[in-house]
């Protein structure tokens, strides 16, 4: 038996809207301020943008860094604060602060990231095993 090609067509546009209202409910950006942890002096802002293909981008400034020290900005995904999280993920290789104790990462992660665009996710850095700034993704 063949089905009528409106079955098909009514069917494609169905499929069509609801994917379109779901990708419009989803924010495109967010931003984290973050803070000092155990008096680091460590402070910055991170920016994300969720790409077409799933990925995020993430645009990182910090300061307060000691110079010549390594850090790792890390996102805890589905969290109520900074290494809380069911998942982490690291944002790029570990970075080394210039002389003036600043950096700035630009990286993109991979697709099991996007939730943090909707909330409940937190971005930090880390030095060893301790975190020295927190902030959430709002």
């Amino acid at each position: 038996m063949r089905r009528p090609i409106v079955l098909y067509l009514a069917l494609a546009a169905l499929v069509a809207s609801v994917a379109s209202v779901a990708l419009a409910d989803k924010p495109e950006t967010a931003t984290a301020d973050l803070q000092q942890r155990l008096t680091s002096g460590i402070s910055g802002t991170a920016e994300f943008k969720l790409m077409p293909d799933g990925s995020v981008r993430v645009h990182e400034v910090l300061t307060g860094l000691t110079p010549g020290e390594t850090y790792q900005s890390v996102i805890d995904l589905s969290a109520s604060d900074c290494g809380a999280g069911l998942t982490a993920i690291d944002v790029g290789e570990p970075i080394t602060a210039n002389k003036s104790g600043k950096a700035v990462i630009n990286e993109t992660v991979a697709p099991v990231a996007a939730p943090l665009i909707v909330g409940g996710a937190f971005i930090s850095v880390r030095q060893g095993s301790d975190i020295v700034a927190c902030g959430q993704i709002l």
